[in-house]
């Protein structure tokens, strides 16, 4: 059985956590229509933290997409807390 467009977009997101993923080529070659709903379906529904970046590329703005794994977030905030 062929995976889900979400199920996709979340395998891609999953093997390069704490990157930046541009929306063309990488997520565009995954051939999700809607992107932007399963990104949502992703944040909602999973609980990921998925956050949309624009990175200036020759003068153009380019979307990008970040990935951060609730373990970078409670590494990060464990960080934040004892003032270094």
């Amino acid at each position: 059985m062929k995976p889900t467009q979400r199920v996709r977009l979340k395998e891609l997101f999953e093997s390069r956590p704490n990157v930046k993923i541009p929306l063309w080529p990488d997520i565009a070659n995954l051939c999700i229509m809607q992107y932007n709903r399963v990104i949502s379906e992703l944040k909602k529904i999973e609980g990921m933290d998925i956050k949309n970046y624009t990175e200036p590329v020759d003068g153009q703005h380019h979307s990008c997409y970040l990935y951060t794994p609730q373990e970078t977030q409670k590494e990060m905030f464990a960080i934040d807390n004892t003032g270094k």
